[in-house]
């Protein structure tokens, strides 16, 4: 189990850290993308944060993590150098097998993508960007960073923007979580939410 933190500044900023509790259970459940034995997979609690390694690919969540109107969820990321070449992320407006995603990849690229169906389409292509590192002999640190703005999304890896897309073209209001794929062997330090409660620039 984890406990969800938070701190209100001036009624600005409403950030929640999601962290396990002391009793060594993390919360989130484990959606595989196809049936597997426990064994396939390793998802533990390793403070600061968790550590997951995956044989099939799965989105982990809590139904109760909700990401609503205008927010920040920022993910710190360390990516191994064993990891295939699949994807990793954040994903947001999940119902059951519908989700958007902010995925990136260890050879240095990013997409956003809108699965709905058993179908996935590209809301932004592969695309390669300086920002995102490559994984050597040594874990890379990737900072993921999604700003929901009432009718647009900006999508960030370590400080630079590697993309945008209309609210309207990616539904994510709702459950948000991580994105773990096939493969894929990350240790997940921080999953933070800050609800924007601040007039924006312009009105």
């Amino acid at each position: 189990m984890h406990r969800i933190v938070v701190c209100c500044v001036l009624s600005v900023l409403l950030p929640l850290s999601l962290r396990a509790q002391a009793d060594g259970t993390a919360r989130l459940a484990v959606a595989l993308d196809a049936a597997a034995p426990d064994s396939a997979y390793t998802f533990d609690r390793m403070p600061p944060g968790w550590h997951v390694t995956m044989g099939p690919g799965a989105v982990l969540f809590d139904s109760l993590h909700r990401a609503e109107g205008r927010f920040v969820v920022e993910s710190e990321i360390f990516l191994f150098p064993n990891s295939s070449a699949a994807e990793y992320g954040l994903v947001f407006g999940k119902v059951e097998e519908s989700w958007v995603g902010f995925l990136t990849r260890r050879d240095g690229t990013a997409a956003i993508v809108r699965r709905s169906g058993g179908g996935e389409a590209a809301l932004i292509p592969w695309l390669a960007h300086d920002s995102i590192p490559r994984p050597a002999a040594e874990p890379v640190r990737v900072l993921l960073r999604v700003e929901a703005e009432r009718d647009s999304a900006h999508f960030v890896v370590n400080g630079a923007r590697v993309g945008s897309v209309l609210r309207s073209a990616a539904p994510m209001d709702g459950v948000f979580g991580l994105r773990v794929g096939r493969g894929i062997n990350v240790h997940v330090s921080r999953l933070d939410y800050t609800r924007r409660l601040a007039p924006p620039r312009g009105e």
